[in-house]
């Protein structure tokens, strides 16, 4: 019973994750109001921050509609393609030398193209949680559950957990003596 509330409680997580992840959307990408993910190129020795997406300088995703045999592009507006996965029918140009966010537009604007993207920096962490037991929680461990601190180690997120069964003498919860 209580592996199964560590993965419902690790599944809650990583949708928090889910949720909370930028959409790469151009319209978004070119709204400056405040508040908003701010993107910038990547450059060695950037570090994490939540409040910024970086990306590839002259590089771009591009995921097309239906069937298309990629391995047989080579260029895709005129820039070339420097790989590419048939798997999810993708690929990767390189060397725009134009505003990516208009080249996006642009790229998105096409039938055959099912979307097109900016190439992301995504950022690992090595977080490792201070519960003294972390190493007894197999679940969280197969899971990779420790993975949605990359995001947020939980300051301000209210998570309710409703269940008839909790033995409220546990020590991770800490209730107090109980009353007659």
């Amino acid at each position: 019973m209580l592996n199964k509330k560590i993965v419902s409680l690790c599944l809650v997580s990583i949708l928090l994750l889910i949720n909370s992840t930028p959409s790469i959307n151009s319209n978004e990408i070119n709204n400056d109001s405040e508040g908003s993910l701010q993107y910038k190129e990547y450059y060695l020795g950037a570090t994490y921050d939540p409040d910024i997406c970086y990306y590839v300088p002259g590089q771009v995703i591009v995921g097309f509609e239906g069937y298309v045999d990629i391995s047989d592009k080579t260029e895709v507006e005129g820039y070339p393609i420097y790989d590419w996965d048939s798997y999810i029918n993708v690929v990767y140009v390189e060397d725009v030398d134009v505003d990516l966010f208009a080249f996006i537009d642009m790229l998105n604007a096409r039938d055959d193209v099912k979307y097109s993207e900016l190439n992301q920096v995504v950022f690992g962490c090595d977080f490792i949680p201070n519960d003294q037991k972390w190493g007894e929680q197999w679940g969280h461990i197969m899971i990779n559950c420790h993975k949605a601190w990359e995001t947020t180690t939980g300051k301000d997120v209210k998570i309710a957990v409703l269940d008839s069964g909790i033995d409220d003498d546990h020590e991770d919860f800490g209730c107090p003596d109980k009353i007659p």
